[in-house]
């Protein structure tokens, strides 16, 4: 690891490592979609509806790339499989929470409660894949939420550089958040 970090920074490793499974993933996950487009025209159905799936994709890309972010931030510090484990049902839970709202979503995505929740950037991406096929958002809601989402998904990559600036250096002790918090921190 020493040599790697010797030819670039650590944040740059670790976008570059966020970006690379990312791309593996959405690679992996348009496969899925040619198949089923493929197996959706030989027997005559419309699953997709064209004309919303570029904005679905790009609120998938960047919704993916968010939780990336998140999960190598968070896996970043940890040193066993145990550990490893821990961390991601943990971060796991933040994928669920939207399933637990889509109800309220699903009913009346038009009104105020959703549209705040929309806003909220671990909401975004589930809210307006949800809003999208339903009604569709305002302009402004769409430009506001895909805004959100690029910053997040910068501010959550620049953390997970920092924390695992820190987290290669330090070996045999679990972080606390608050040193979490001081390694994103640190200059």
């Amino acid at each position: 690891i020493e040599v790697l970090l010797s030819s670039c920074s650590s944040r740059d490793l670790m976008v570059g490592k966020i970006l690379g499974l990312s791309a593996l993933g959405i690679a992996q996950i348009l496969i899925w979609v040619v198949i089923g487009a493929a197996m959706s025209l030989k027997f005559g159905s419309n699953i997709f509806l064209t004309g919303n799936l570029s904005l679905s994709l790009v609120f998938f890309i960047l919704g993916y790339m968010l939780y990336a972010a998140i999960f190598v931030g968070a896996g970043s510090p940890v040193t066993s499989e145990q550990e490893a484990q821990q961390i991601t049902s943990y971060v796991s839970l933040l994928l669920v929470s939207p399933i637990v709202l889509a109800f309220p979503v699903m009913q009346n995505p038009d009104s105020l409660f959703v549209k705040i929740l929309t806003f909220i950037p671990l909401l975004t991406p589930a809210f307006m894949l949800l809003r999208i096929p339903i009604q569709m958002p305002e302009t402004w809601e769409i430009l506001t939420a895909v805004g959100l989402l690029v910053v997040s998904v910068v501010v959550c990559m620049w953390a997970a550089g920092k924390i695992f600036r820190v987290a290669i250096l330090v070996y045999g002790k679990r972080p606390t958040l608050p040193e979490l918090y001081r390694w994103i921190r640190t200059p």
